[in-house]
């Protein structure tokens, strides 16, 4: 099943509820030819009368199993509306203390998913007057690990101040005590924002929501991340790491990108897992990942490129960004 983003949100769900309904009964009606109801997936098989033939197949007395086209179908139509609000993000961002709308943008999906411990880890805060967790701790008492190089916070919160490295990050979360599970994770450093995730999840941190800072620049079939030796940005466009990089690296690691920003600044990714939780939480189903990834917004309808950035010519970023960049694989 694959899902088109030129229909919209709504005629996306609305082309899958179709097309799986139309399924589910098409199924029923040569069923029913056959010899045998399919009034509902509940009800197969029916039980035969004492006595009769259990043998699958067709026949008086006969029964059969769903074929898993059946049983899929009528999972993705259950599962569908409970996350359509992946679809319906960009309508709730909002800036509260964040640079761009990330905070009504993160509020938006724990609204939807639910939290477990309210425990952040972000770090590229400088004071944290403008960050993405600010908001939920002001607001709905969250807390947890603030990092940066200089930063000091205007209020009871702590920034403990590192340089971040792909070489001290783990030792930093095992230093400040940080869960293998937790529910954000928030990176903004400008630089090896690609290899420092990657470290953090090689070494089996799995937090729930990751919002990644991006470089705009980009072209849609970009896989680039600055170099590891790249460790300070200098107001340039080189810098981070291009949207398609962070797509298929969240992939890698059982995460779904499921926004960006207006501004193409930030992406946002679930963790497969909790989707099926959702899912199944919602509608005691437990929907397969597969079912979960086709019913999610495919890369096409996430990517932004920005016009302009930092006073460089899109061709000029473009003529430098094989000797800036690196292209990575996850």
């Amino acid at each position: 099943m694959t899902l088109l983003a030129n229909g919209g949100p709504s005629l996306v769900f609305v082309g899958i509820s179709l097309v799986a309904l139309l399924t589910i009964f098409a199924a029923g009606f040569m069923g029913a030819r056959a010899g045998y109801g399919y009034a509902d997936l509940e009800q197969v098989p029916r039980p035969p009368p004492h006595g009769h033939d259990m043998r699958p197949g067709p026949g008086p007395g006969r029964f059969r199993e769903p074929s898993p086209v059946d049983t899929e179908a009528l999972a993705a139509v259950l599962a569908a509306p409970h996350l359509q609000f992946c679809y319906n993000i960009g309508e709730h961002e909002r800036h509260v203390f964040s640079q761009q709308g990330e905070d009504g943008v993160l509020e938006y999906i724990f609204d939807n998913i639910g939290t477990t411990d309210k425990y952040y880890v972000e770090f590229g805060t400088e004071a944290c007057t403008e960050c993405n967790t600010r908001h939920l701790w002001d607001a709905y008492g969250w807390t947890g690990l603030l990092m940066d190089g200089s930063g000091k916070a205007p209020d009871s919160r702590i920034i403990q101040n590192h340089m971040i490295t792909v070489e001290n990050i783990v030792e930093l979360f095992e230093k400040y005590e940080v869960p293998k599970r937790f529910d954000l994770l928030s990176v903004d450093i400008d630089t090896v924002d690609y290899f420092v995730t990657k470290k953090i999840l090689d070494s089996g941190y799995r937090p729930r929501v990751i919002a990644s800072e991006i470089n705009p620049y980009f072209d849609i079939e970009d896989r680039l991340s600055v170099p590891p030796s790249h460790t300070k940005w200098l107001g340039t466009p080189v810098f981070g790491q291009s949207p398609r990089a962070v797509f298929e690296q969240m992939e890698k690691y059982g995460y779904r990108t499921v926004y960006t920003d207006r501004n193409s600044i930030n992406v946002f990714s679930i963790h497969i897992d909790v989707l099926v939780e959702l899912v199944h939480k919602r509608t005691s189903l437990t929907v397969s990942h597969d079912i979960i990834a086709q019913l999610l917004p495919p890369f096409e309808y996430l990517y932004r490129r920005r016009a302009a950035l930092h006073g460089m010519t899109h061709k000029e970023f473009n003529d430098m960004k094989k000797s800036k960049f690196m292209e990575v694989h996850p």
